[in-house]
């Protein structure tokens, strides 16, 4: 059979069956649309998956969910000041319990075994429940709502109604005021914007109540979602149409700064599940050119690409639901079909040939008349678009791509026509995540690595993931992330160990006894700032300390808890050093010449007081002491410094004198006279005797001066022969002491 009486054959069994077929119009409108938001414009997915508090068959949960709350969960009614339960339903609660005083409700949503959170609430001010919200979109504006119901029936005076706060990262954002006692849900919301940097957020609600009777209520729909302007999704021109039908939708967008990003998307089983329709584009109208049965369409709006892929930096508008209705006017048989080039297509008698839509009036085997639509078009060579995504780098078929690569080969297709496959390889950039922390860390001191972009998955080289990661060490860490298209990055940062630097001076003390010595820190370098200096574990308040030799512990802290230790000695210039005889030795009545001096120029001397000392001020007093003294002097020098000594004169009890043990009077000059002598201090030989050996006095004389010439060797003029003779003499001195003294003498011619 060649192709155009097959053709020929399928459209007569076509048109014959066609008055089987119903046929229907379309007219759009929204599905199940919501109340509007709190924020005043369209809103996104709610951030806060655990904010319908769930369901279950059972009328209450019997396990605690593990909720951050100050209140304690209780699976056992009634339930006590204090405590929260989740139940689907209040109706099937202990009658007693009830009374005339709570209303019976159910949760706020068309799930019957839906959840809610019920609250008998104290006057406490404690949180009733909190949640953590991650991945927030920087410069994204967000709505906090949620549904509250006042639990205590309006016939009855209540003392206190409830009053809720919400907040986020502990600050109050907004209240709900009192909840008045009407049988009704209340919707409450604020909107919020995070810092350009804040990807996490705690939002928390908090009982507001100043009296404990009363305050009984009911949470639900407790909602984190982005909100942005409002918009409208609506059919153009709308009329009766054909199924299959092309068909042109537009959104209406409010103010915005930037020309948005719209992604659309199509829903066939009544908006439960949402498929992708087409790429993201700035295009704000869309043309279905043949629509299918049971369609569902929406908008998701964003500022831009990247934003458009997450759910948390993106729009939702409302949902237009597609029906159909039976008509008369539409034709009973649609025929839509495509030729090859040079081929044709016969309905009933007439030929066709060329693009267009055609309708040809044909009698069926029963005589009833049978519109026939030809949608006809000429079949440019087929093409078959086949579209892959690679990351940086990667490869396909053995090449490496690193750029958006297309590419077309050309076939028959089985039909006869030519058959162009289009290659068209999307390349996605690498993520480079970017890692932001301390450029240092004192060793167990706590820090914070934070890596900016939003990514599928983080590894860090520690094991750790998130895009933070606390560290309390020095070292190099390595983080790979991997985005939604499946690409991976990597990135490292190095966190160095915090040296803490000091530079100090030291002015030497004076003295060293002295504490006026100066220690100046010049600088600090390193670390976290806000030092604190400490010697020997004081603070220093000022950059500069006076300090006395010695060594010291010198201790710097910053604000951190980094510290830098180093003991440092202080020591004097050089001390001051006294030069002097520890002693000098003399006889009886004789003086000492005393001397002090130093290292250094001396200024001043003081002695201690001494009759026997010739002066009290001077550096070389004149010592006369009668027996053994000890002297003690103080000296200063030309910086303050002072220094003390002893100095001792021992006095010999007896005179120095000096007798000769031998002398030769022979008259050559020398030596020819005995004579005694003495210093100064001696004043006079009162007497001098000599004997010979027999005991016989061979001369005497008195009054004799010391060094003068005294005994010639004779005995009344004639001259004794050699021998040893022996002396006495009596001695006085200048002091008036008197002492004997005796010796041998030889005499030689």
């Amino acid at each position: 059979m060649n192709k155009k009486r097959y053709l020929l054959l399928l459209l007569s069994i076509i048109c014959c069956s066609s008055h089987l077929l119903g046929q229907k119009q379309t007219q759009a409108k929204d599905l199940n649309p919501p109340p509007p938001p709190a924020c005043g414009g369209a809103v996104g997915v709610n951030l806060n998956t655990l904010g319908d508090f769930g369901s279950g068959a059972a009328n209450v949960l019997l396990t605690d969910p593990g909720y951050e709350s100050d209140y304690t969960y209780s699976s056992t009614l009634p339930l006590s000041p204090g405590s929260f339960t989740l139940s689907n339903s209040t109706a099937n609660w202990p009658t007693p319990f009830l009374g005339a005083s709570w209303i019976e409700i159910t949760d706020n949503s068309v799930n019957p075994d839906g959840y809610m959170m019920v609250v008998n609430g104290m006057e406490d001010n404690a949180i009733f429940v909190e949640w953590q919200v991650e991945g927030l979109c920087p410069g994204i504006t967000y709505e906090f709502s949620a549904d509250f119901i006042n639990l205590d029936d309006s016939t009855i005076s209540i003392q206190g109604l409830p009053e809720i706060e919400f907040l986020t990262n502990g600050q109050v954002l907004g209240s709900t005021g009192e909840v008045v006692q009407d049988e009704t849900w209340h919707s409450f919301g604020f909107t919020f914007t995070p810092d350009a940097v804040q990807t996490t957020l705690t939002i928390a609600l908090r009982n507001n109540t100043s009296a404990s009777a009363g305050n009984n209520l009911a949470i639900d729909n407790v909602q984190f979602r982005p909100c942005g302007p409002s918009l409208s999704l609506e059919e153009v021109l709308p009329q009766a149409r054909c199924e299959g039908e092309s068909v042109e939708f537009a959104v209406g967008i409010g103010s915005s700064s930037v020309e948005p990003i719209i992604q659309w998307q199509v829903s066939q089983n009544l908006g439960i599940s949402w498929q992708n329709f087409g790429e993201p584009s700035a295009d704000n109208s869309l043309i279905i050119a043949n629509l299918p049965k049971d369609l569902v369409l929406r908008a998701l709006v964003a500022e831009d690409l990247e934003k458009i892929a997450r759910p948390s930096c993106r729009y939702i508008s409302n949902a237009l639901i597609i029906e159909y209705l039976p008509i008369t006017d539409c034709p009973t048989t649609v025929i839509d079909t495509s030729l090859c080039a040079n081929q044709t297509i016969q309905v009933g008698t007439e030929i066709f040939a060329n693009t267009g839509s055609y309708q040809v009036l044909l009698e069926d085997i029963s005589g009833g008349d049978s519109l026939v639509q030809l949608n006809l078009s000429l079949q440019e060579p087929i093409v078959v678009q086949q579209n892959f995504g690679l990351c940086q780098g990667d490869s396909y078929k053995g090449i490496i791509y690193l750029q958006d690569t297309s590419w077309s080969t050309t076939a028959t297709a089985v039909n006869g026509c030519d058959s162009l496959t289009l290659f068209n390889i999307s390349v996605f950039e690498i993520p480079r995540p970017q890692i932001n922390g301390p450029a240092s860390i004192c060793e167990g001191n706590l820090d914070q690595l934070v890596t900016s972009g939003s990514f599928v998955d983080y590894e860090w080289s520690t094991g750790g993931a998130g895009p933070s990661l606390s560290i309390n060490q020095a070292g190099t860490y390595g983080l790979t992330v991997t985005d939604d298209a499946g690409c991976i990055g990597e990135d490292s940062w190095v966190v160095l160990p915090t040296i803490i630097d000091v530079k100090y001076s030291i002015t030497p003390p004076t003295c060293a006894v002295s504490a006026d010595g100066i220690l100046q820190i010049e600088s600090i370098t390193g670390g976290s700032g806000n030092y604190q200096v400490r010697l020997d574990g004081k603070v220093i308040p000022e950059a500069s300390v006076a300090v006395p030799a010695g060594t010291f512990s010198l201790e710097v802290e910053d604000s951190k808890g980094c510290t830098f230790e180093e003991n440092i000695s202080i020591l004097t210039l050089a001390p001051l050093q006294l030069e002097h005889e520890a002693s000098y030795q003399i006889y009886s009545g004789q003086s000492a010449q005393l001397s002090i001096s130093g290292n250094r120029p001396l200024t001043q001397v003081r002695w201690a007081a001494q009759d026997s000392l010739s002066c009290l001020d001077c550096f070389e007093p004149l010592a006369s002491p009668a027996y053994t003294t000890r002297y003690e002097v103080t000296v200063e020098d030309d910086r303050g410094c002072t220094a003390t000594a002893e100095i001792t004169v021992i006095v010999k009890q007896q005179f120095a004198v000096y007798a000769p043990n031998v002398f030769s009077p022979n008259g050559d000059g020398f030596n020819d006279y005995f004579s005694i002598y003495g210093g100064e201090e001696l004043a006079l030989i009162n007497q001098l005797n000599i004997y010979n050996r027999w005991g016989n006095l061979v001369y005497t004389q008195k009054d004799v001066s010391f060094g003068s010439q005294s005994w010639d060797g004779s005995f009344e003029g004639l001259a004794l022969p050699e021998g040893v003779y022996l002396f006495q003499a009596a001695i006085t001195g200048t002091n008036g002491r008197t002492e004997a003294l005796s010796g041998e003498i030889t005499l030689i011619r």
